[in-house]
């Protein structure tokens, strides 16, 4: 069995701690690893490959942390399926089906959620190979702890699926928590290809016959980059209104593992301490008086006192107060505000790229500092902001730098200088990352 995993999603929720270009499943939460790090931990033992479904620019993030990880998950062989642009999830779920073997068992899981009891989440993955080996299309469903109203929930009759529900309103959320047969919809699954092409060819023709082209162009090397005409003109569907609400080959697997989609800081914080005073590692944070408070710390230090129930999320360029119940209301602040915080909102200080990582270590109105971490094997291509001088320092490893048709080699502890208006590139053809300092100096306008 294959792992297919989604790592493609912006986390919109959890802004300013998750950006565009940094989203929530790369965030290490507990200063340790990373939502993403943590799925790989728990599939590493039950698969026998991982194929990763990613918009480009995290290819740089997910190298990174899959390094970090132990060698017995490192060893695991891994497939990165490389998006253009976001097409919802029945697009990449389908191209990556297509990489594995016509007979071979996929289990298709978000990176991006809690799950809290590994041991239970892999018997439960065993329960859905072997629906799947016998030809189902097997979803899992979470049994509602309260009436969500954020969730689409899997309608059964006498133990079979018979429905998928959209979002509900409350009073019908309130009906689906209490009367035993809708679970909510994690968006985990478990197929085997052939009868999951199969399926897609009876039920979604159209989307069976765009996705033929690039089909038939892929193959299982480590990076497969798709084509961002060809896969930009898929139609943006979920697997679920594509497939799922269709076919009534269907098994449903209960879970019996906690989950969250940590679709907000309120879900994080029922994560972290079951409601009481929560400070995430980082930042210091102090208080005196008040309580169940949520405190995220990227920056200077915070103090609070005689406060009750806030969400506090401080990072280096940006500050969210909000109270406790009233995160799910951070979406439609960033949607509402996009066009005059664009930046704010798309990037923060820690920027994912395709070539690696950017981190903006400090920025004022005569200098811009920032470390460039570059992934082995990768090329960086810039240059200095109109008539603004600078220089590379190496802090660690070896960097082939090209600048004004010259090749230098740029080790720890040196420096180049880079020259106004002329473009630079930066190899690292090495065997692991390197970094680098870039100091941009320069009054801004």
């Amino acid at each position: 069995m294959k792992a297919v995993i989604l790592c493609g999603g912006s986390g919109k929720r959890l802004w300013p701690l998750s950006r565009t270009t940094f989203p929530k499943q790369f965030i290490k939460f507990d200063n340790r690893v990373s939502l993403f790090q943590q799925t790989l931990l728990r599939l590493a033992p039950i698969v026998s490959g991982f194929i990763i479904a990613a918009h480009h620019a995290y290819r740089g993030l997910i190298d990174e942390q899959t390094g970090e990880l132990p060698a017995d998950v490192r060893s695991v062989p891994v497939t990165l399926l490389l998006e253009p642009v976001s097409r919802n999830t029945a697009a990449p779920i389908a191209l990556a089906a297509s990489l594995a073997e016509p007979e071979e068992t996929l289990l298709v899981t978000p990176s991006d959620h809690f799950i809290g009891d590994d041991t239970v989440f892999r018997a439960d993955c065993d329960r859905a190979r072997r629906l799947a080996e016998n030809g189902a299309l097997v979803v899992f469903g979470i049994s509602p702890r309260y009436p969500e109203t954020g969730f689409g929930y899997i309608e059964t009759r006498d133990s079979r699926v018979t429905g998928f529900k959209e979002k509900p309103d409350l009073p019908l959320a309130e009906t689906y928590a209490a009367d035993g047969r809708h679970y909510w919809n994690c968006g985990i699954f478990c197929f085997t290809r052939n009868v999951f092409e199969s399926e897609l060819q009876a039920h979604a023709p159209d989307l069976d016959a765009a996705l033929s082209p690039l089909r038939d162009s892929l193959s299982p090397t480590h990076a497969v980059i798709l084509p961002e005409k060809k896969f930009g003109a898929l139609p943006a569907v979920s697997i679920d209104f594509a497939l799922f609400e269709k076919t009534r080959n269907l098994a449903l697997v209960p879970a019996g593992f906690d989950w969250s989609d940590i679709g907000s800081f309120d879900s994080l914080a029922d994560i972290q301490s079951g409601g009481a005073p929560s400070f995430i590692p980082g930042g210091p944070v102090y208080s005196l008086g008040g309580g169940k408070n949520l405190v995220l710390n990227q920056a200077q230090l915070v103090a609070l006192i005689d406060v009750d129930k806030l969400i506090v999320v401080n990072t280096q360029d940006a500050l969210l107060i909000c109270r406790r119940g009233s995160s799910q209301k951070i979406k439609e602040f960033v949607d509402t505000h996009a066009e005059r915080l664009t930046r704010q909102i798309e990037s923060g200080p820690v920027r994912a790229e395709p070539w690696g990582v950017c981190l903006v270590l400090g920025d004022t109105a005569a200098f811009t500092l920032s470390r460039f971490t570059v992934r082995a094997g990768a090329r960086l291509d810039d240059r200095p902001p109109p008539g603004k001088s600078g220089f590379l320092i190496g802090e660690s490893g070896e960097a082939s730098v090209y600048l004004d048709g010259a090749e230098a080699r740029l080790r720890t502890r040196e420096s180049l200088p880079l020259i106004p208006d002329k473009p630079y590139a930066i190899e690292n053809n090495t065997g692991k990352p390197i970094t680098l300092l870039q100091l941009v100096m320069g009054t801004k306008p």
